[in-house]
């Protein structure tokens, strides 16, 4: 028995992924059955594992799991899983990787982390540095290079060249500034959806964001 799914992707293998609020399972299209995959259980060596798995994405390196206690990586092809050393034990909420090989982590009360893949530098951004709120649920970016982000209260948009923040909330024009986590998705036509506790955010128009 499995908790509620949260996420579901399918990798370059075609090989089919579910997240839940207890792991990770993949899809035995053979016996038509949804099947734990162990290497991430076995990892934490418990029987009982209380693991949120809220997004999967792949790169050449492999597919990158983004979990409440951590980020990991499964190699492709490869049938066993590593854990990122510089976010061991962190609630991840959602992960985008930019054309430059540069990671940017929503994370839950820690706001977004830079992670330069290719030096191993990271960087965070929190409401020192003008977000918001510490907590965000996801992060896109926009033809112009900004990164939207949702967070537990506000939409904030950063700058990546020079670090400038901007935030809408309410008195912007905003239903209401609580958006949630697993609530996103990037459309065919490079506009993105934020879900929020009243309603949607879709960006990409010539207003910069519209609710919906």
């Amino acid at each position: 028995v499995f908790y509620a799914g949260l996420t579901c992707f399918r990798d370059a293998r075609k090989r089919l992924w579910v997240g839940t609020e207890k792991g990770l399972l993949w899809l035995d299209e053979a016996r038509d059955t949804l099947v734990e995959w162990l290497p991430l259980r076995n990892f934490f060596g418990t029987t009982d594992l209380l693991l949120d798995v809220r997004q999967m994405i792949e790169n050449e390196e492999g597919m990158w799991i983004v979990t409440s206690r951590g980020l990991f990586l499964k190699k492709s092809a490869a049938d066993e899983v590593t854990s990122i050393r510089q976010f061991e034990g962190q609630n991840l909420y959602h992960l985008y990787m930019d054309a430059d090989r540069v990671f940017w982590l929503a994370t839950r009360g820690g706001g977004m982390v830079q992670w330069d893949r290719k030096t191993n530098d990271t960087k965070r951004f929190t409401t020192a540095q003008g977000l918001s709120n510490n907590t965000v649920y996801a992060i896109f970016e926009d033809p112009n290079g900004y990164l939207w982000m949702s967070t537990n209260v506000g939409l904030n948009v950063l700058h990546k060249k020079n670090g400038a923040v901007q935030v809408f909330m309410t008195r912007d024009g905003l239903t209401n500034n609580e958006f949630n986590f697993a609530s996103q998705l990037r459309m065919p036509d490079g506009r993105f959806l934020l879900g929020g506790l009243d309603g949607v955010v879709y960006t990409g128009s010539a207003h910069g964001w519209v609710e919906a």
